[in-house]
């Protein structure tokens, strides 16, 4: 599962801030945090994508481009209007199917991150780096989505890169495959 995680990674106490100034409140307001940190771990630029789906999960709460197109990448990726789309995606608050990590019931474990916290005690974003190695292979689990092996996040990066730019490049993506069969042919003269 192609995955991309980003440098920015918010505190609970953020996500709540964000969550409560979209709108979110009571249990609405537990539930999106948990989700959203079941779904990208906190990562305001995480983004997944795959054979499997449509389109490619975007930011802090995951908002499918192919679903709602309506949601600008720079929306998806910027906290608090992300989470002003899913106050909106979500009915107010209130019916959070859309989100994988809530039908399967993964959200539940990120809950506990939640209670007794403050949605007012918001901190400094954290930005973590991280040295790439091609030698692990134990398998992790990202954002509750379900597993995948480091290898593809770490020694798939190139292939990563150049999905993640057929996916914002349209055009991109006819290019290449004309470019393909270029060098088929000329291989073959």
């Amino acid at each position: 599962m192609p995955s991309y995680l980003g440098p920015t990674q918010l505190t609970p106490a953020q996500i709540l801030s964000d969550a409560q100034a979209a709108g979110f409140s009571g249990s609405g307001l537990n539930t999106i945090a948990a989700i959203s940190e079941a779904e990208s771990s906190g990562h305001t630029q995480a983004q997944q994508w795959g054979p499997w789906q449509n389109g490619v999960d975007r930011g802090i709460v995951q908002i499918n481009s192919y679903y709602h197109p309506e949601v600008s990448n720079s929306q998806a990726f910027d906290p608090m209007q992300a989470f002003a789309a899913a106050f909106k995606i979500s009915s107010g608050g209130t019916n959070f199917t859309p989100w994988s990590t809530f039908n399967s019931g993964a959200y539940k474990q990120d809950l506990g991150l939640f209670s007794g916290l403050n949605p007012a005690s918001s901190q400094t974003p954290t930005t973590t780096t991280t040295t790439p190695t091609t030698t692990t292979t134990t398998p992790t689990t990202i954002g509750g989505g379900g597993s995948t092996n480091i290898w593809h996040l770490v020694g798939g990066g190139f292939l990563l890169l150049i999905g993640l730019w057929v996916v914002l490049q349209p055009d991109t993506g006819k290019m290449i495959a004309d470019a393909i069969k270029s060098v088929g042919k000329a291989t073959a003269a």
